[in-house]
C-alpha cells in the first residue's frame, strides 16, 4: 500500500507512543479497512497479531544442537525398535513410522537442511540396528527399501523446510503490515495534514482524522459530502477540474491553493496535493493530501503589504508605484494611449516639522494623503514616495486632462488643515509628465520630477515637462558636479571689495565675494550657482570654504599690517546649520582673529521668513562675539518689532534704492528713512551700490556711516586688492 509504505519511512518516536498510553483511544480514521485497500488487509488477520516480534529467533537452534536432537530421537528409535522381540517382523513398520515422525519435526522446526540430515542419520541407523538385531539374512531385501525411505524422507525434508521458510516470511511480512498500519493510523489521526481518498466516481472513500482537528469536520461528515459546499466556488471549480483531469491520467498537477470555511465559519486556506493511484491495489483511488496554510498565507500578505505599501499613511510606495507604473506604461503603448504622471512636493512641510515636530508632520501627511485619494478616480494610483513627496499614475489622461487633476489637487491642499486644534497651511508644487510612444516608467518618474522642480522655482504651482526643461537639468546637474569638484579642489574664487567710512573717507573693512571659475562658462557671480547650491544641500561645505580662505587671506593681512573688517554674506540656509557656529568658532580660533573682526551678514529676507526664530538663531553668532548685519534691508518685509529685538550691529541700505535715489525721489525718502532708522536703534548704516561722486554726496548728505560700490572700487582678487591698498587714498565729499 502506497501511504503505509511511505509512512514506514518516517516512524513516529516511541516516546509518541508512550505519551499516548493512559489516553482514551481516538475514532478511528473514516473508512479505515476499506478506503485503502481494495481487498481485506492482512492486518485485520487474527493471526497477525499473534506472530512473534521481528527478530526473535528460536531458543533451541543451532546446527549442532540440531544434529543432537536427531541423533536423540534417532536412538529413542532404535531403543524402542531393540525393544520388541518380534522385531524383525513387526517392528520395521513402527521404526519406520518413527523416522518419519523425526525428520517431519526435525524439517519443521529447524528447516529444510536440519530435516535432510535427520532423514540421513534415521536411514543409517535403521541399518545398523537391523544389522546388530542379527537379520543379516534379511538386510539385501532391506537396502532398496532402506534407500526408498531415505529419498522420500530427504524430499519430504525439503518440502517441509521450504513451507516452514514460507511461513516465516509469511508471518514477518504480516507483522511488518501491522506496524506499517498502526503507524500510518497514528499518522493520519495525530497529524495535521489532511488525507482523503476518492473512488473512480469522485467519492470519498477514506478521510483522515485531522479534518476534525483543522476544518471541525468529523470523518463521517467528509464522507457524506458535506465539506464540498464549504469550498468557495472558485475552489471547488478548481478542485473538481484537477481531480477530473487526474482521473483521466493526466500528469500530476503542483500543488494549488483553495479556500475553505471552517466548521465554526472562519476562513481558511488549504495548499492541496492530488495524485491517481488508482492502480496501486492498495489505495485503489485518488489521494488528496492538503496541509493549512492559512498563516503562511496571512503572514506572506503582511510581509506584501510592508513592502509595497507606506506604514504611515498606508498609500503604495515608491515600490509598489514603479511595478504599475511598468505595467501602465506596457498597456499605454499598447492601446495607444496616454499616460499622466503627477510628481507632488509639499511647499514649507519642512516648517512644520521643525516648528512642531515630527508627529505633527506625521499627521499632515496623512492628511495629505486623504485629500489625495480623493480628489482620483478609483482607477488612479496615489504613492508616497517619502518625505512630503508623492505620485499619481493617472491612465489615459493626456496633458490638458493631467493639468485639470494637478489644479484640482493643489486647490485641495492648499486649504488649511486642522491638526489637534491647531491650524496649519502648506503648499504643494506638482510636475507632470505625459506618456509618448518611447516612453519607460524611470523616464516618466524623472521627467514629472523634473517639472516638479520647475513649478516649485517659479512658485506657479504646477509645471508641465518640456524638453528644455530636461536640458536645464542635465546643465544643473552638471553644475552641480562640477561645484562639488571646485568645492573639495579649492577651484573657487574670493573677491574682495572695500567699504569706506563717509566722515573720513578711510577704509573699515572688506566683503569677501564669492566667484566661480567655470571651466566652461567662464567667471560665475553668485546668483549663478549659489540657489543650486541652497537647493542640493551644499551650502555647508560651500560656507565653510569661503570662511575658510577669507579667514586666511585676512591673517596674512594682519600680518602685513593691514587691519581690516572682513565682511562675509551667508545664505538662509546657514541660519538653519547648527553647526556653523563652531565652525565659525574653529576658524576664528585656528587663524588668530578676533571675532569683532568678523561680520556676518543676512537678507532681511531670511530674518523675516524664521519669524520669532531668528533672534534665537542671531543670538548664536553674536554670542561668538562677531558683528551681525542685515543686509539688502528695505526689501525683505521684516517688522521694526521683529527688529527691535535682533542683537543687530549694522544695517546695509539695498542697493535698488541707492542705485534709484538720485531720479526717484521715493527711493530717497527709503534710503533717508532707513538711515535715519539704524541710527534711532543705535546701529551704522552702510549704503551699498554707489557708482559715481553723487551718490556719495547724496548718502553722505543723509547721514550714512559707510559706503561700498563700484565708485570706489570695484571687487578684485586679494593680489590685486593689495596692489590697490598701498596706492589708495582717502575719499572725500566733493564740495
Amino acid at each position: 500500500m502506497l501511504l503505509q509504505r511511505e509512512s514506514l519511512r518516517n516512524p513516529f518516536p516511541k516516546r509518541a507512543e508512550s505519551q499516548s498510553q493512559g489516553r482514551p483511544p481516538a475514532p478511528k480514521s473514516a473508512g479505515a479497512g476499506r478506503g485503502l485497500n481494495c481487498k481485506d488487509r492482512a492486518s485485520d488477520h487474527p493471526f497477525v497479531e499473534k506472530i512473534a516480534p521481528a527478530g526473535a529467533r528460536n531458543p533451541i537452534s543451532g546446527p549442532f544442537l540440531s544434529l543432537a536432537v536427531v541423533a536423540g530421537l534417532t536412538l529413542v528409535d532404535a531403543a524402542v525398535a531393540l525393544a520388541s522381540p518380534h522385531y524383525a517382523h513387526s517392528s520395521a513398520p513402527i521404526s519406520i513410522l518413527i523416522a518419519w515422525l523425526d525428520v517431519v519435526v526435525v524439517a519443521y522446526f529447524f528447516g529444510m537442511f536440519a530435516g535432510v540430515i535427520a532423514a540421513c542419520v534415521t536411514a543409517a541407523f535403521d541399518a545398523m540396528i537391523l544389522h546388530a538385531a542379527g537379520l543379516d539374512h534379511t538386510s539385501r531385501g532391506d537396502i532398496p527399501m532402506v534407500i526408498t525411505i531415505l529419498v522420500v524422507q530427504v524430499i519430504a525434508a525439503a518440502v517441509i523446510g521450504r513451507l516452514r521458510e514460507m511461513s516465516r516470511r509469511i508471518r514477518e511480512q504480516l507483522r511488518v503490515l501491522q506496524e506499517g498500519d498502526r503507524r500510518f493510523r497514528t499518522l493520519t489521526e495525530h497529524g495535521t495534514d489532511l488525507i482523503a481518498v476518492l473512488d473512480e466516481n469522485g467519492k470519498p472513500t477514506f478521510a483522515s482524522q485531522s479534518h476534525f482537528a483543522v476544518l471541525g469536520y468529523e470523518p463521517e461528515r467528509v464522507l457524506r459530502g458535506e465539506l464540498t459546499a464549504a469550498f468557495d466556488e472558485a475552489s471547488q471549480r478548481k478542485l473538481g477540474s484537477v481531480v477530473a483531469r487526474s482521473l483521466r491520467g493526466a500528469e500530476p498537477e503542483p500543488p494549488f491553493d483553495v479556500n475553505v470555511r471552517h466548521a465554526d465559519g472562519s476562513a481558511r486556506t488549504l495548499e492541496i496535493t492530488v495524485k491517481n493511484c488508482l492502480n496501486d491495489e492498495g489505495i485503489c483511488g485518488i489521494v488528496l493530501c492538503a496541509r493549512d496554510v492559512t498563516d503562511q498565507k496571512r503572514a506572506e500578505e503582511t510581509l506584501e503589504h510592508q513592502a509595497l505599501r507606506d506604514p504611515l499613511t498606508g498609500l503604495p510606495n515608491r515600490k509598489h508605484l514603479r511595478n504599475r507604473l511598468d505595467e501602465q506604461v506596457a498597456i499605454a503603448t499598447r492601446m495607444s494611449q496616454p499616460l499622466g504622471v503627477l510628481f507632488i512636493d509639499l511647499d514649507r512641510f519642512k516648517d512644520v516639522n521643525d516648528a512642531l515636530g515630527h508627529h505633527w508632520g506625521d499627521a499632515l501627511l496623512c492628511d495629505v494623503a486623504g485629500r489625495l485619494r480623493g480628489r482620483v478616480r478609483d482607477e488612479d494610483l496615489v504613492a508616497r514616495l517619502g518625505g512630503d513627496e508623492f505620485a499619481i499614475l493617472l491612465p489615459n489622461h493626456g496633458v490638458a486632462e493631467a493639468i485639470a487633476v494637478a489644479e484640482r489637487i493643489v486647490k485641495s491642499l492648499v486649504a488649511p488643515y486642522r491638526i489637534a486644534g491647531q491650524t496649519l497651511v502648506v503648499g504643494a508644487s506638482i510636475g507632470i509628465a505625459v506618456s509618448t510612444d518611447e516612453s519607460d516608467s524611470a523616464s516618466l518618474l524623472r521627467q514629472a520630477d523634473i517639472a516638479m522642480y520647475v513649478a516649485k522655482r517659479g512658485r506657479s504651482g504646477v509645471a508641465v515637462f518640456s524638453i528644455a526643461d530636461d536640458q536645464e537639468a542635465q546643465r544643473r546637474l552638471g553644475t552641480a558636479t562640477s561645484l562639488h569638484d571646485a568645492i573639495a579642489n579649492d577651484r573657487l574664487l574670493l573677491y574682495y571689495q572695500p567699504q569706506i567710512a563717509l566722515k573720513s573717507g578711510a577704509i573699515t573693512g572688506v566683503e569677501a565675494l564669492l566667484r566661480w571659475d567655470h571651466p566652461e562658462r567662464g567667471l560665475l557671480e553668485p546668483h549663478a550657482f549659489i540657489p543650486l547650491a541652497e537647493e542640493i544641500g551644499m551650502m555647508g561645505p560651500l560656507t565653510e570654504w569661503v570662511l575658510r580662505t577669507s579667514l586666511r587671506q585676512v591673517k596674512r593681512w594682519r600680518r602685513a599690517g593691514i587691519g581690516l573688517r572682513l565682511a562675509v554674506n551667508l545664505s538662509p540656509f546657514n541660519l538653519r546649520d547648527s553647526r556653523l557656529t563652531n565652525t565659525i568658532s574653529r576658524l576664528l580660533a585656528l587663524y588668530d582673529i578676533p571675532a569683532a573682526h568678523l561680520c556676518l551678514e543676512f537678507d532681511e529676507s531670511a530674518i523675516a521668513a524664521e519669524g520669532d526664530r531668528t533672534g534665537d538663531l542671531l543670538a548664536r553668532f553674536a554670542a561668538l562675539g562677531v558683528r551681525i548685519s542685515i543686509d539688502d534691508f528695505g526689501t525683505g518685509y521684516s517688522s521694526l518689532a521683529q527688529l527691535r529685538g535682533l542683537p543687530v550691529d549694522e544695517l546695509k541700505v539695498d542697493r535698488s534704492f541707492v542705485l534709484g535715489m538720485l531720479d526717484d525721489p521715493q527711493d530717497a525718502a527709503i534710503v533717508g528713512a532707513t538711515i535715519e532708522l539704524a541710527h534711532k536703534f543705535g546701529i551704522d548704516a552702510i549704503a551699498e551700490g554707489v557708482e559715481n561722486q553723487a551718490t556719495w554726496d547724496a548718502i553722505a548728505t543723509l547721514g550714512a556711516d559707510a559706503a561700498q560700490g563700484n565708485f570706489i572700487k570695484i571687487p578684485l582678487p586679494a593680489e590685486q586688492f593689495e596692489v590697490w591698498l598701498r596706492d589708495f587714498s582717502p575719499v572725500s565729499v566733493s564740495a
